[in-house]
């Protein structure tokens, strides 16, 4: 049954049995994806541990029996499951997770009275699987004999065009870049009149930016959770002993530890784009939050011409000129 549905073997899966009409969950993925190392499941829930060429990345999907604010309910009275909203966003904050946008039906369940109906099924990703596994959206299904709606995480390699070059200014606090800079500089040769000269330094330079931005913040989080754990290392040996060894290595760690930090922050406030907060304000989750408001508003993942869904990258860009020019 899971293979028809599927289309093909090429799935492995995981249930929980329902009971009854209700409660039965059914979890499926492509077969070779990932390494499943575990699974684990209970009252509502199922989920996998899995090994993936990724570290520290979510990936969340389910019936959270929650919303995110009042438009995704309707048929309620409006201040229905509120508290439940307030500590559902909070969830999601604190995990620094994004809900990508979505297609398709507006609502994941109806309930059986034909009034009510929320977006309660949900795909949480974290930002590395946003752009690991290339992530557009989420897609809602039609529904048959269920009150709930499947729903698809999609995922695509397709090439809208080369994205904006855009210079962070946590580089500026980073020790090597000044050096780098010169040093890349100084390698390239090029010769001819002198704006292409400059021109073309500047194209070179831009890649190699990019590249070493990759490299020295790709894993900013994963540095703050190793400064962290090496801080509580270092605690430990404090309280063993006064070493002055120890100390002078914890008053290193911290110090790298709140520079990583304040990086963190910088980043996220750029990408945000809000100009009306100053820096070092500690407003990570906010900045988080307004990051995922303007990517959902900024992505345009399909279009609906003359009741048709158009979606594919040269169809949209035809569209969209097509629009302009009319």
């Amino acid at each position: 049954v899971v293979e028809n549905m599927w289309g093909n073997q090429l799935i492995d899966w995981i249930a929980l049995p329902s009971s009854g009409l209700s409660g039965g969950l059914l979890m499926m993925w492509k077969k070779g994806l990932w390494v499943v190392k575990s699974n684990f499941s209970g009252h509502g829930f199922i989920g996998v541990c899995v090994e993936f060429n990724s570290a520290g990345e979510w990936c969340l999907v389910g019936d959270f029996n929650a919303v995110s604010n009042r438009e995704e309910r309707t048929g309620r009275s409006e201040n229905w499951g509120y508290i439940d909203m307030v500590d559902f966003n909070a969830f999601v904050n604190e995990m620094n997770l994004i809900d990508p946008p979505l297609h398709g039906n507006k609502f994941t369940y109806f309930c059986s009275d034909g009034i009510a109906a929320s977006r309660l099924d949900r795909f949480l990703v974290s930002d590395g699987i946003m752009n690991l596994w290339q992530v557009k959206g989420q897609r809602v299904g039609k529904r048959d004999i269920s009150d709930h709606c499947p729903i698809w995480l999609e995922c695509s390699n397709l090439n809208w065009g080369p994205k904006p070059f855009r210079f962070n200014n946590c580089w500026l606090e980073h020790d090597g870049f000044k050096s780098f800079i010169v040093e890349e500089w100084k390698k390239i040769q090029i010769t001819g009149r002198k704006a292409y000269v400059i021109k073309e330094k500047l194209k070179i330079i831009r890649e190699s930016l990019k590249k070493w931005n990759k490299e020295v913040f790709g894993w900013l989080d994963l540095n703050i959770e190793n400064i962290v754990a090496d801080m509580n290392e270092l605690d430990r040996g404090i309280e063993e002993g006064c070493n002055l060894n120890v100390v002078v290595k914890k008053k290193e760690a911290n110090a790298l530890f709140w520079q990583q930090l304040m990086m963190k922050e910088s980043l996220l406030k750029q990408k945000s784009r809000l100009r009306w907060i100053k820096e070092g304000d500690s407003n990570t989750k906010f900045f988080h939050s307004c990051l995922q408001d303007r990517r959902r508003k900024n992505q345009i993942l399909s279009l609906q011409v003359e009741g048709r869904c158009v979606e594919q990258v040269g169809e949209v860009k035809m569209e969209v000129r097509r629009f302009f020019e009319e």
